[in-house]
């Protein structure tokens, strides 16, 4: 009963676990300590009990490294009964020195047992490449305990070892990929980086150019507003043909000057993806009977019949951008006038398909003018390319109007497209799907066609009920806009108040507020601009005095600026005296409540 009670204490060591949970060893129990200097012999068949249920190599030895017992065997050597042998030869390991009592004094296992049986209770843990001696060719993991038993006077160690060679090759591999991965990474963020860096030189950059092409079309237009603007006073009197034939030239210049600008600023616009089409109603037969009207102009003194046709398919009302329609076909119109020396010219308008709420229009530009080689059609609707690109060139031109052309078609979920025989003449298609007005979406009218022969329009002359004698104050720096603006307002019969700096209109707007009819309003001036002026009128509570801005500026977030800081309405330069004259007309306060923002 008494070794009974000593065994029940009994705990000569238990499997020791990693991180991952794996045996890894032997630790012996506190349990066991105070048997410490005991003989294992009455215990060893518990101990080999214990050591077999292990599922790690692990072998019992002296501080000689002689094998008491072990759970493994190598050819070499016993496993239980036969002659003694030492560890080394369970890990295939051949020590330097005389004789197997002699094993190497630089091996880790060594140098581990004989720290662990100086130090007592003490174990260790490491792993080290496996021989020592020679060239390794695998990993070991090794856990070396003392235990409280002794033989023949001797402290006995445990010994587990596990080869874990595998293991490192993965976790190798694991490294290398993790620092395959992280470089891809550094090389990832880099990228990003300089893409990121791109991106945003990029965006400076075009934002610089949309800067620049904003100055200078302002600083263009400004000279222009009087060139075309005097040209229009002038004609309107009475000269002797020559002059008027001298007059037109110029007109006709500063006219081309214009178009050149504002092709330019479009391209740029739609370039910089800030192209934006307006979605309102209008009459497709009306926006095709002008068109033809404005490029009749260009053919009169050339022996060529312009004529337009709408089907009666096409709806009466649609829903979309007039203004790019008209300048597609502006642009398409204008080559065929170019290009035609004698013979017609044909605008006709058709469906193509009708959904619910949407229809798709083609409208084909045909013409008897010289033609275009097939090769070359392609071509043309690339930005700066021209039918004839070379110096001797008879006909003048940027290349751009078929590009605008092309992106503008495209904008409007459609395309442009040509065919053409050299000598026979060319026919332009321009395809583009447009809403349907809602009231109207039904609604179609016999064919709209004509020759154009309707009478001459009064482009200059004010309409006759265009109201006469308003009070108007004009707001403009520049010296010979402000003298034009005023004479066109005094011809249009009204009396003009010119000032030429913010602080002035202020002045003016405070004295004359009951007066006042109507205020034009350069944007750029010095000192005080003309959005700051207007912001400070609508502050003092003048909400009923309209504004309309006169600027140079001519971009559509130009318009929006002017709009966002209290104006009403917006005139681009060149000003045309009919249109500065219906602007007053509607905008002048004896019309009805003109608060802004309405």
């Amino acid at each position: 009963m008494g070794e009974g009670k000593r065994l029940e204490h009994l705990e000569i060591a238990r499997p020791l676990g990693d991180e991952r949970g794996r045996t890894s060893g032997l630790e012996a129990s506190h349990g066991a300590l105070h048997l410490a200097g005991r003989d294992i012999e009455p215990h060893m068949e518990l101990v080999k009990a214990l050591l077999g249920s292990i599922d790690l190599e692990t072998s019992l030895v002296d501080p000689n490294m002689r094998v008491i017992w072990a759970n493994c065997f190598r050819p070499s050597g016993g496993r239980e009964g036969g002659s003694a042998s030492y560890l080394c030869e369970l890990l295939e390991c051949s020590p330097k020195g005389d004789g197997m009592g002699s094993p190497c004094s630089l091996c880790p296992v060594v140098t581990a047992i004989r720290e662990a049986v100086e130090g007592g209770t003490q174990g260790k843990k490491f792993e080290a490449p496996w021989p020592p001696i020679g060239v390794p060719y695998r990993e070991m993991r090794f856990s070396i305990r003392p235990i409280p038993f002794e033989k023949n006077g001797k402290p006995l160690i445990s010994v587990s070892w596990q080869d874990i060679t595998r293991e490192k090759i993965s976790e190798q591999r694991l490294q290398e990929a993790n620092r395959e991965l992280e470089d891809a990474n550094k090389q990832l963020a880099s990228a990003l980086e300089k893409a990121n860096l791109l991106a945003f030189q990029a965006e400076a950059a075009n934002i610089a150019k949309s800067v620049f092409l904003a100055r200078m079309s302002h600083e263009i237009r400004t000279p222009l507003n009087a060139v075309i603007g005097y040209c229009e006073l002038l004609m309107e009197g009475k000269v002797d043909e020559e002059d008027r034939t001298h007059l037109k030239a110029i007109y006709t210049s500063a006219q081309a000057l214009l178009s050149l600008i504002e092709d330019i600023l479009d391209f740029s616009r739609i370039e910089a993806g800030e192209m934006r089409l307006d979605s309102v109603p209008f009459d497709p037969r009306a926006l095709v009977k002008e068109t033809c009207e404005m490029v009749r102009p260009r053919i009169h003194d050339k022996p060529i019949r312009l004529s337009y046709k709408v089907d009666h398919t096409v709806p009466k009302m649609l829903v979309g951008d007039p203004g790019r329609t008209r300048q597609v076909l502006l642009n398409l119109l204008g080559n065929a006038c170019k290009f035609t020396d004698q013979g017609y010219i044909e605008l006709r308008v058709s469906l193509k398909s009708q959904e619910d709420e949407t229809a798709r229009i083609i409208f084909r530009v045909r013409d008897s003018g010289i033609g275009i080689p097939s090769k070359r059609l392609s071509e043309i609707f690339e930005p700066f390319r021209q039918l004839d690109d070379s110096f001797k060139r008879a006909h003048g031109g940027t290349g751009l109007g078929l590009a605008i052309c092309r992106q503008l078609a495209h904008l409007m979920d459609g395309k442009v497209w040509a065919k053409s025989k050299v000598g026979k003449g060319s026919t332009f298609f321009f395809e583009a799907r447009y809403g349907l007005y809602s009231r109207e979406r039904e609604a179609t009218r016999d064919s709209g066609q004509g020759d154009g022969s309707s009478g001459p329009t009064a482009e200059g002359v004010p309409s006759q009920n265009v109201e006469r004698g308003l009070e108007i104050l004009l707001v403009e720096d520049n010296h010979l806009n402000g003298r034009l603006a005023s004479l066109m307002l005094e011809r249009g019969g009204h009396r003009v108040i010119w000032v030429q700096d913010g602080w002035q209109a202020l002045k003016v707007v405070t004295d004359r507020r009951e007066q006042l009819d109507l205020v034009l309003m350069d944007v750029e001036m010095p000192g005080m601009d003309g959005l700051e002026v207007t912001r400070r009128i609508r502050a003092m509570g003048l909400n009923g005095i309209p504004i309309i801005a006169m600027t140079a500026h001519a971009m559509k977030e130009d318009r929006e600026r002017c709009l966002s800081a209290g104006m009403n309405d917006y005139l681009s330069k060149p000003i045309r005296k009919d249109l500065l004259l219906e602007k007053v007309h509607r905008w002048s306060r004896r019309g009805g409540d003109v608060r802004y923002g309405n």
